[in-house]
């Protein structure tokens, strides 16, 4: 499969998963920012897990907000980094992961309550889950699950059986 049909694939996966029209018009959105650095990672013989978007923030330093793309063995985070505001994306192994749980972060201030997935590797990152995903969606419970190798990319149902939508 070419790199691009993977990042495609991650991106629909991560929409149906998500059980959101919003978040599938911003992940559409945010892949025209994303698109060139993450297929500069992702390699034709990859199989794609999910892509989300998330506010990351690694040992404690807020990077901004971006995306979270899952693949058979390593995960890519992106942000916007820099004056011209520029993505980056760093590859982090799944065998390198510790430990990867989910969480809330409290209301603060304007901010409301968010759903969050801490990730334990060389650096702890936390991913802030995008307000626009409802409650008992698949998504951050698939996303733990493929984080913490309980799950596989290669084990994914295909896109048109579990999650697509009868027309």
């Amino acid at each position: 499969m070419a790199a691009d049909e993977v990042l495609i694939d991650a991106v629909e996966r991560g929409y149906l998963a998500s059980g959101s029209e919003r978040e599938r018009e911003d992940l559409f959105r945010v892949l025209s920012v994303f698109k060139d650095a993450l297929l500069r990672e992702i390699h034709a013989d990859d199989t794609a897990g999910v892509m989300a978007l998330s506010y990351t923030i690694r040992d404690g330093k807020n990077l901004g907000a971006g995306v979270i793309l899952t693949l058979d063995d390593r995960v890519l985070f992106g942000w916007m980094k820099g004056l011209l505001k520029k993505p980056v994306i760093e590859a982090i192994p799944l065998s390198s992961i510790t430990g990867v749980e989910q969480g809330v972060r409290p209301a603060s201030g304007r901010l409301r309550e968010n759903r969050t997935i801490t990730i334990r590797a060389a650096s702890e990152w936390e991913m802030i889950c995008s307000p626009d995903v409802p409650d008992g969606a698949p998504l951050y419970g698939l996303l733990t699950d493929l984080l913490s190798g309980k799950v596989k990319a290669d084990q994914l149902p295909d896109l048109e059986s579990q999650w697509k939508e009868p027309h």
